[in-house]
């Protein structure tokens, strides 16, 4: 019996002793609510950030390299049905589009540019720079320490956006303009509680729609969740800038189909977005004329979102000459253009996914060589 009563009591002072060491844990429960929302943003920040840098990526359908007889996005100067693989997005099983709809650059575009900027690693510094001041150079960033935008906000770099609707906390400090983003069917949540009045100025639509790892919705879908969410918000003082389409074969034509089934009732205010991935930059400059020429009854500016020289058929890997030819040729001549309105380079982020680091605009939270130049415009 007296053993018994023992290990009772010994038990009873171990549970007493278990529950005292938890103590601190309890009444730490009590900061957790103000930190609930910072930790939200952080779990919303990273999803977004996987999906745009490392999830996004499966992009045999992307732009492919230009030999002499191919396009960087075709593998025929003439037709895209040589190298068409069907989309795996939802779309693609309910929507027949028309071979003629696809995106087939010319080999010489209506303007053909020649770069003549340096190619050396050192072609750019903090203080070298003396930018067009075109006003155009957006910042796409993922990173995670928000203080990294402050390394490169320059009198160049006025937008910014991040692939979500979380605005960093110090965009509005630092002097961006932030874009949240409704990136795919799942934002709502975030979308609906973070873009009031005031948080920002321009709303992006949703990203790579066509694309199975990205938003991934038919026209059907995002026509209704555009006309719900998004159309409302130019009521109080938002922009609207369409959905970014990929450069891919079915890019183009889902925008028309998007625009059709909206039947009047989504208006791109602030104009409409696209990406483009390559390693030519005069296909750049066709691509994007035709982006223009085919949908300019709706699109009365362009937002080139995404861009970078990326061959994701992995036939070549452009060297250091290459990509700056790349950036200058493409960067000068969207400065030059008025039908544009901004540009962001895929490259300002802490992670490079599948993109080679050869693009990157930002290491270890510094701007490269090739960063310095794009932060302060001053391609020469």
């Amino acid at each position: 019996m007296i053993s018994i009563k023992l290990l009772n009591l010994l038990t009873v002072g171990g549970v007493a002793l278990f529950l005292s060491s938890l103590a601190p844990s309890v009444n730490g429960l009590s900061n957790v609510g103000s930190k609930h929302q910072q930790l939200n943003r952080l779990v919303a920040h990273g999803g977004i950030s996987k999906r745009a840098a490392q999830q996004k990526r499966s992009l045999s359908k992307r732009c492919k390299t230009r030999d002499n007889s191919t396009s960087s996005d075709v593998a025929s100067s003439t037709s895209w049905s040589s190298s068409y693989v069907a989309p795996t997005s939802s779309y693609a099983a309910t929507t027949e589009w028309s071979s003629s709809s696809y995106y087939t650059p010319t080999d010489t575009p209506t303007t053909t540019w020649t770069s003549t900027s340096s190619t050396s690693s050192t072609a750019a510094s903090p203080t070298s720079s003396s930018g067009s001041g075109s006003g155009k150079v957006g910042v796409a960033w993922t990173g995670s320490n928000d203080q990294e935008l402050a390394t490169v906000k320059t009198s160049s770099t006025k937008f910014l956006y991040n692939w979500s609707a979380w605005k960093p906390s110090n965009s509005d400090s630092l002097g961006y303009e932030f874009w949240p983003m409704f990136h795919d069917a799942s934002s709502v949540s975030d979308f609906e509680s973070n873009v009031v009045a005031g948080y920002g100025t321009n709303i992006l639509g949703f990203n790579e729609p066509e694309q199975s790892g990205q938003a991934n919705m038919d026209a059907g879908t995002a026509a209704s969740l555009w006309q719900q969410y998004i159309e409302p918000k130019k009521d109080i003082g938002y922009g609207l800038i369409s959905p970014a389409v990929t450069s891919d074969q079915a890019g183009i034509p889902w925008m028309q189909s998007f625009i059709s089934e909206c039947n009047g009732g989504c208006t791109f205010t602030a104009g409409c977005a696209l990406h483009y991935y390559g390693t030519d930059p005069n296909d750049f400059i066709s691509y994007v004329q035709t982006y223009y020429s085919t949908l300019q009854s709706s699109c009365s500016v362009l937002h080139v979102t995404e861009f970078a020289c990326m061959d994701f058929s992995g036939a070549t890997t452009p060297d250091e000459s290459q990509i700056w030819d790349f950036y200058s040729t493409a960067i000068k001549w969207m400065d030059s253009q008025d039908y544009i309105a901004s540009y962001f380079a895929f490259g300002i982020l802490d992670d490079m996914g599948n993109v080679i680091t050869q693009d990157a605009l930002l290491s270890d939270g510094t701007p490269t060589s090739l960063g310095y130049t794009y932060i302060y415009d001053s391609w020469t």
